[in-house]
């Protein structure tokens, strides 16, 4: 595999706005350990897990620093009572598991000794692919451009002494000592990072980058560590100015749905025992007013979920749990706020679309095995029919025109499913990555979130009509009767499409990394996916804000 060659691209950072660096794709990897993150053993892939290199992998993302990082910065200030530093910007991902959003941006503390206060932050998202012992090279080879900052990120500022070895260097205007990364990966400090020491007021610094090739992590680090400043000197982003945002927790939201009067926002995991994270983590569904924002109602949900719908009568939620992630789909009353029924549908179930009879869910496990569509009856709380066999990893999923739309993120397709029949009558060609599938003024609206287009498919001929240029990386979409709203992750965007015309008629620049969107009587909402928060905007003036 030799990936395309790109170069560093010139441009100030803003403070509000995210900033493309691009950079060489690696033709080696080393992957790297990062806490509570989940590596895949070669032997659970595919023999045939064809996994082609993202247009998107070639470019490094870098945003605003978010509030939870520098949170986790100033900790390590007020514990351990030393002049911390903390970047900036930092990377974003722009690309997750096929068919899944990008992992948020998170951050930890680094401790030498449980007992004594924290040495420094360990930030990151993603988990890296990774050579086992006795594994076959060919099936995990495939894979390892998605250990760049596009998908997978381990960095680390911390206080330490100089390991052995470090030569002297000048890294992002400060004078210290280099090491680059081994291809052992043993050594101190994450012996397959590249790692710098530098000594400043008194303190001595160790900053690290997991490697994706020496002189490209070089140039990546070299930046971070132009952008390093006291902690004093951080401040969050503020919020858009006209609407409502919402902070739900330390990472976005892992899905959005709306119903009348409510958005509901499912959360992602977090550890039930942050000391023992082994033990199972806890997800939280919220119920908030679309009206103002106003939290109503918090139900925990133990597992691993990935996707929600929601109607009048019903709140769905995808959940993979148990030791062979066998699959179940949660139906929760809204009225009451209590599960009211678990439902059996296959491995890893993920995206979900809701009509008035019951839910369309899609079960996928990229890489281990193809997907498939299993339909739930909401009369009798059950799966019916057969499951309908599917892509490598399906995505989105829509329903309208009498048939179940499903994307596929590595085939680059969609697919039409006969309702009545179960089975797969089109499959049509739309871009790189599509993501999400929206049904409106009688067309299929699908978000290529690896070419930034959004393709518009006619049901009566099964063809794509139009590919319509958007911003960067789009992700979540969401319909009204003429018109169409989207997410632009790696632009930091939202933007509005005009159904007759195809025309992107308002772009609203929100900053970050926006990914999901729903509609609501009141506005548009949409998701933050390293922020952790919520924002609505006003359906008048289509600018975003902090409630006051």
């Amino acid at each position: 595999m030799t990936p395309p060659r790109t170069h560093w691209t010139s441009g100030a950072v803003s403070r509000r706005l995210p900033t493309l660096v691009a950079v060489a794709v690696a033709s080696t990897v080393v992957s790297a350990e990062v806490a509570s993150s989940k590596s895949i053993r070669a032997d659970e892939l595919g023999r045939k897990s064809s996994d082609p290199p993202a247009h998107s992998a070639k470019i490094v993302h870098l945003g605003p620093t978010p509030a939870g990082v520098i949170e986790q910065c100033r900790r390590v200030q007020a514990e351990a009572h030393f002049r911390m530093l903390c970047p900036l910007v930092l990377p974003r991902a722009v690309i997750g598991w096929p068919g899944q959003p990008p992992p948020p941006l998170r951050a930890g503390l680094i401790r030498s000794n449980p007992r004594r206060p924290p040495d420094g932050v360990d930030i990151g998202y993603g988990a890296p692919w990774e050579f086992y012992s006795g594994q076959p090279a060919a099936l995990v080879r495939p894979h390892l451009w998605r250990n760049r900052p596009c998908c997978f990120l381990h960095f680390v500022v911390q206080r330490g002494a100089p390991a052995s070895g470090a030569r002297p260097a000048i890294l992002g205007g400060r004078r210290g000592r280099l090491l680059p990364a081994n291809s052992s990966g043993s050594g101190a400090y994450f012996g397959n990072h590249v790692r710098f020491f530098f000594r400043e007021h008194g303190v001595s610094y160790v900053v690290t980058l997991h490697a994706f090739g020496n002189q490209e992590t070089i140039a990546l680090l070299g930046r971070l560590i132009a952008e390093l400043r006291p902690i004093a000197a951080l401040r969050a982003s503020p919020p858009p100015k006209h609407g409502t945002t919402v902070r739900i927790g330390s990472a976005g939201p892992r899905a959005i749905a709306a119903a009348p009067g409510v958005l509901w926002v499912l959360t992602r995991e977090q550890p039930i025992n942050p000391a023992a994270p082994w033990t199972g983590t806890r997800a939280t569904l919220l119920r908030l007013e679309a009206a103002t924002g106003a939290v109503k109602t918090r139900i925990p949900i133990r597992g691993e979920v990935r996707g929600l719908a929601a109607s009048k009568g019903a709140v769905w939620v995808a959940d993979a749990s148990g030791a062979r992630q066998e699959g179940i789909v949660l139906r929760i009353d809204p009225k009451t706020k209590r599960m009211v029924a678990r439902v059996r549908t296959g491995t890893w179930p993920a995206a979900i679309a809701a009509d008035a009879r019951g839910v369309w869910v899609v079960n996928t496990a990229p890489f281990f095995k193809r997907g498939a569509l299993v339909r739930i009856s909401a009369a009798t709380n059950r799966a019916e029919g057969r499951p309908v066999p599917l892509g490598p990893a399906p995505s989105g999923v829509a329903v309208g025109a009498g048939a179940v739309w499903v994307a596929d993120a590595i085939e680059g397709t969609v697919r039409r499913i006969d309702v009545a029949r179960h089975r797969t009558i089109a499959t049509v060609r739309v871009g790189r990555q599509p993501y999400a599938v929206a049904f409106a003024a009688g067309s299929v609206w699908v978000t290529n979130s690896d070419d930034g287009t959004v393709a518009r498919i006619d049901p009566s001929t099964n063809k794509v009509v139009a590919r319509i240029r958007v911003a960067r990386n789009p992700y979540g979409i969401a319909a009204r009767s003429r018109s169409l709203w989207f997410a632009s992750l790696g632009a930091g965007t939202i933007s509005s499409l005009e159904a007759s015309s195809g025309r992107v008629v308002k772009t609203i620049r929100v900053g970050g990394d926006p990914v999901g969107v729903a509609l609501t009587s009141g506005g548009i909402w949409f998701s933050q996916n390293s922020e952790g928060a919520v924002t609505r905007l006003s359906n008048q003036n289509g600018h975003a804000s902090k409630a006051s």
